[in-house]
């Protein structure tokens, strides 16, 4: 539109200051906020599989540790913002207990020594370890860890 002025005119800018709404939020996993834990996440889980389960406000970003595109236990996602990291979370795969994205025979052998008391496991190795998420890890772990192994149940 354009305005005709007969003398001259003060103009003035007024601004209104755009109220950006910081949020985000986790789906479709175990989060565990006191102690900043995803957890329940699959092996071969991808960098975008997982970003696509987090919902977040358009001034926020998300930045997530990877082997070769996968998630790993002990990786760590962040939630950044322009000043900086906004909320970071340690990733949990289910199984991958030495942190390798992989299932594999070294994490069987981490669940075995457990039971045996000879390298206790806790926090985020210990949720690892807890295939069947009864808060314990016992026989039936490392079962599901050497059933999936040879191929005959797939931890999924």
């Amino acid at each position: 539109a354009t305005v005709s002025f007969t003398k001259n005119t003060d103009l003035y800018a007024v601004w209104e200051k755009e109220i950006i709404t910081t949020y985000y939020t986790i789906k479709d996993y175990e989060v565990d906020g006191k102690n900043h834990y995803i957890s329940r996440i699959m092996v071969d889980t991808t960098v975008n599989e997982l970003k696509s389960h987090i919902v977040h406000s358009r001034n926020l970003s998300i930045d997530i540790d990877n082997i070769d595109n996968l998630i790993y236990t002990g990786g760590k996602t962040r939630i950044i913002r322009e000043q900086g990291i906004y909320a970071e979370y340690t990733n949990v795969v289910i199984g991958d207990i030495n942190g390798d994205a992989k299932i594999n025979s070294a994490d069987l052998l981490k669940v075995r020594q457990h039971l045996l008391g000879q390298n206790i496991l806790t926090g985020y190795h210990f949720l690892s370890s807890d295939i069947n998420y009864d808060s314990t890890i016992n026989s039936a772990d490392l079962l599901r860890v050497r059933q999936h192994l040879l191929g005959t149940k797939l931890i999924k």
